[in-house]
């Protein structure tokens, strides 16, 4: 096994899950998500548009401009408003807003199949030249 392998399986285990977490993040901030109740566990419910911070915290943008930031821990359920259906987008529409969760995601696999494919390369021209060398 070569180095080029050896950096793509490294990326594969320690680079893909983070970045599939970094992206939804990243969509979440550009895009939040409207007509969220949230329940903590103190009691308090909170509504407005749901969306993400880098440390992974959640945060509720009220309607009065504030902002309710909270953990994994702190709340007890989510509620999601049901979409309106004559504003439901359509599919594609959906798929070019949400580029920055994918993004991440296709830059990392890139660099796993170009490392892969790299590596496949230079094994086989290895096993050619050996090839031609051989007696016979």
């Amino acid at each position: 096994m070569n180095w080029q392998s050896l950096v793509a399986v490294a990326l594969m285990i320690f680079a893909l899950n983070p970045a599939i977490q970094y992206g939804g993040i990243w969509n979440l901030r550009a895009n939040p998500v409207p007509g969220v109740v949230v329940a903590l566990r103190d009691g308090q419910r909170v509504s407005g548009k749901l969306t993400r911070e880098w440390s992974k915290d959640w945060m509720v943008l009220t309607p009065d401009g504030g902002a309710v930031r909270f953990t994994d821990r702190d709340y007890q359920s989510m509620q999601f408003s049901a979409p309106v259906a004559h504003a439901a987008p359509d599919p594609t529409w959906w798929l070019l807003r949400a580029w920055r969760s994918f993004l991440p995601f296709s830059i990392v696999s890139a660099a796993c199949l170009w490392l892969f494919a790299t590596s496949l390369a230079s094994s086989w021209s290895t096993f050619a030249s050996r090839r031609t060398r051989l007696p016979g």
